[in-house]
């Protein structure tokens, strides 16, 4: 039962891990005018809400950064705030704007672009 409203609070709430590289950027292509609203019961009063806007992903190999990094250069300290679009290379390192960065993991990045474009939003370096 315990293990039956876990996993039903985990649908419910839409909780996804940050990295979704096993996500083919195709996959949530769908229009979310294509989903349909469900009503709820008459005698509630209330209404259920439509399904959720699908996440759109990037294609392989580009990420965002999940939290602020700072590189430092020979020219200098240079902040890249979060949702700052990130590029892997095929040997497996990262670049943003030219810049490699050197201590970043897949941890630390998304590909999820609607998550990138909120962190982008609320940095307050985008202000």
């Amino acid at each position: 039962m315990k293990y039956t409203v876990i996993c039903l609070g985990i649908l419910l709430c839409g909780c996804k891990p940050a990295y979704h590289a096993d996500t083919p950027a195709s996959e949530n292509t769908a229009s979310s005018a294509s989903s349909a609203a469900a009503s709820g019961s008459p005698n509630s009063g209330t209404a259920v809400s439509s399904a959720p806007t699908p996440h759109h992903y990037a294609p392989s190999g580009v990420f965002f950064l999940t939290h602020p990094v700072s590189i430092t250069s020979s020219v200098g300290v240079n902040n890249l705030p979060p949702g700052t679009k990130v590029i892997q290379m095929q040997d497996g390192t990262f670049y943003a704007g030219g810049d490699r960065l050197s201590h970043i993991t897949k941890s630390d990045l998304t590909n999820d672009i609607d998550l990138a474009e909120q962190l982008r939003a609320h940095s307050p370096s985008a202000k």
